[in-house]
Order: structure tokens, then C-alpha cells, then sequence
């Protein structure tokens, strides 16, 4: 809790009680204004948990209150957040920095900085660039930016953690773009699965690249590994294939690992071997993703019998198709929905309200 008493017409006198300890205002603070004084504790910045009060107002309206961020509690790689409550001086800004001589991550840092930096523009900034600026300040990679000063008001620490929540969420999708190299003239397709269920579905990913081949269509396949996301990336070979053509097929593919293989008869006289082969390989794909989805879930269960203290585990997601978290196509975040639903065009199946139609698929095949 922070409170200012004005116990004299001598400023430096005023008495500032910060967590039941009470300072000389000139001891602790500067002028920051006019109307304002700038507050530290010997030299550091003040910890979030002195804001018991939920509202900007209850904030003493003389003092510019400087959070530290230090700890990550502001969000990864946030100095300070600096408020002032002043009537015609409202301010809520944010200092991020990374120091590169401190940097352990391969990947540049002024790289991460802006692509951070254009995230929270579009996140927190309503797109306005005069809110968000990039600096190299003393060889740092710096950021500085403003919230809306309204949007704290009524809740200050739920806007922090708004805030914090958004700049962690930027700094990883800025450290999986850089690891791929940027996401133009790609397909990156972010997943998330249990983990004994990350080998089987991985490599029914990787297998998407001989599914396309098989279909005419030459491109590279690339999975890495961030964080707790499988990142799947497909790159065509060259210029003249479609992207939208292959992001149908992967819809396709993802919704084609839930296929009852055993369901489908095509018609082989209507079949030409060529075809036929790539179909049977499909559904062996197909079939080889389910069975050793089932030989791991008897694998958990059998282990799950020997640890009679087994902590309970959040579930993730087991399959291909429940794992998709994101997709970008050239850059272009995809609505998840949508994208799945592209897949109809190539003929797709028997799948949340969809009904696969094979043929469709035979005679996409055959046109290859």
C-alpha cells in the first residue's frame, strides 16, 4: 500500500508510506514535474505486491510510481512500468529490454525486439505507432510503450496481468518465427500434444510431405520443437505451387488421421494402379498413426497401474487434428476453422458434420 501525507509546504518533507514503512519524500523521490515526484526505494523500483488496491485512483496523485519488473511478474524481460495518476499527466508506460551481452538465445535480439514490438502494437496499441517505440538505448534492445491509461482504471493488477500475459505471449510467437526464418511463402502449423503421444503424431506430419509428392506437388518439410509446441512448417519448392492448394491438402491430411480406414471401398476398376498405390499408402499411414497411438495410451495405462501416487496430469491433445493451435499461410494467421473447412474442397470426410467423399480425393489423385 502506498499513501503521501503533506506534512509540510516543503515537499521534501511530505511523508510517503510504502508496506507500513514510512520515508522523507526527499529522501526516496525527485521532481519528475511540475506536479510530480518521481519515488524509489534506495535506487530500485517498487514491487507490485505494495498495490493492494485494485484502481489507479486509490494511487497517491503527486507520486509517479515505478514497478520493478525484474523478477519476470510484469511480464519476460520488463524493467519497470512507470504510472503517474496526475490529472492531465496520466501515463502508464512500460520499459522491455534485453541486454545482448546477456542474451543466451542463438537468435538476434533486436530481431526479437521488433518483432515483439510490432505484436504489442497490434495487441495492446490499437495498431497507433506513436504508443510503441524501438530503441537501441545504450546498446540495449529496447522497447517502450504505452497502454490505454482507461484500461487499468477500474482494475490495475488484472490489467497487469492483461499486459504481462500478452508481451509472453509476443515474445514466443517472435522467438518461433525467427526459428523458422519468417513465415512468407510457408505454411507453419503450430501444434500441441500429449507427450506420449508427440512421436506418433510427429511422424504423421513429416508424412504429409510424401503425401503431397504424391499428388504432384514438391515441397519441403521442417518440424522443431519450441517450448511445449511442435512447429510443422511446409515450404513449396518452387514459385508455381499454391500455397492454398497444399494448406486444403494438410486439412485434409489432419482431418484424414480420424478416418475409419476400414469404412472406405473405393472402386478399384475405377482405379488405375498408380492411384491405387497412393491410396494404400495413405490409409497405411493412417493406420500406423492409430496403432501406435493405442500401443502408448496401453503403454500410460499400464504404467499408470504400477505408480499407485500418480499425480493427476492436465490432458493434451492426442491427435494430429486435436492439436492444431494455429496455422499461418505467407504470414497470414488462418482462423482454425476455416482452414479445416478448405479441406472440403479437395474432398474430405466423415468429420464433425463433414462426409468424406473419396472419389473426390481418387480423382484429385488421378489428375496428378
Amino acid at each position: 500500500m502506498i499513501e503521501l501525507d503533506k506534512t509540510s509546504e516543503d515537499w521534501k518533507e511530505w511523508q510517503v508510506t510504502i508496506d507500513g514503512n514510512s520515508y522523507n519524500l526527499g529522501d526516496i523521490g525527485s521532481r519528475y514535474s511540475e506536479n510530480t515526484f518521481d519515488i524509489h526505494l534506495d535506487g530500485d523500483f517498487i514491487a507490485l505486491s505494495s498495490l493492494l488496491s485494485g484502481s489507479l485512483s486509490d494511487l497517491p496523485k503527486e507520486l509517479v510510481i515505478n514497478l520493478d519488473g525484474a523478477d519476470g511478474g510484469l511480464g519476460e524481460h520488463v524493467k519497470y512500468i512507470l504510472i503517474s495518476t496526475y490529472p492531465g499527466e496520466e501515463h502508464f508506460g512500460y520499459v522491455w529490454e534485453i541486454d545482448p551481452e546477456k542474451w543466451e538465445s542463438p537468435l538476434n535480439p533486436f530481431m526479437i525486439r521488433d518483432e515483439v514490438a510490432n505484436y504489442l502494437l497490434h495487441s495492446l496499441c490499437d495498431g497507433d505507432p506513436k504508443k510503441v517505440q524501438s530503441e537501441n538505448d545504450d546498446y540495449m534492445a529496447a522497447i517502450y510503450f504505452n497502454i490505454d491509461y482507461r484500461l487499468p482504471a477500474r482494475d490495475l493488477l488484472s490489467a497487469v496481468e492483461l499486459v504481462k500475459n500478452a508481451i509472453n505471449v509476443g515474445l514466443e510467437s517472435a522467438e518461433e518465427k525467427l526459428l523458422l526464418g519468417g513465415y512468407s511463402n510457408k505454411i507453419v502449423a503450430k501444434f500441441q500434444f500429449a507427450p506420449e503421444a508427440q512421436q506418433a503424431c510427429t511422424s504423421y506430419l513429416l508424412y504429409f510431405i510424401e503425401f503431397l509428392r504424391d499428388m504432384g506437388i514438391n515441397a519441403n518439410g521442417r518440424i522443431e520443437n519450441h517450448e511445449s509446441k511442435v512447429l510443422f512448417t511446409v515450404e513449396p519448392k518452387s514459385k508455381n505451387e499454391s500455397l492454398t492448394v497444399i494448406s486444403q491438402a494438410l486439412a485434409m491430411y489432419l482431418s484424414s488421421s480420424e478416418v475409419d480406414t476400414g469404412s472406405i471401398a473405393p472402386i478399384v476398376d475405377e482405379l488405375d494402379p498408380l492411384t491405387e498405390l497412393k491410396i494404400e499408402k495413405l490409409k497405411n499411414e493412417i493406420d500406423r498413426l492409430k496403432s501406435s497411438l493405442r500401443t502408448n495410451e496401453a503403454i500410460l495405462r499400464y504404467q499408470d497401474r504400477l505408480l499407485t501416487n500418480s499425480e493427476q496430469v492436465t490432458k493434451l491433445p492426442k491427435q494430429p487434428l486435436e492439436g492444431l493451435c494455429e496455422v499461418y499461410v505467407d504470414d497470414k494467421k488462418q482462423d482454425k476453422g476455416s482452414f479445416l473447412g478448405g479441406g472440403v474442397r479437395l474432398g474430405v470426410y466423415k468429420k464433425a458434420g463433414l462426409e468424406i467423399d473419396w472419389r473426390a480425393l481418387i480423382s484429385f489423385f488421378s489428375l496428378k
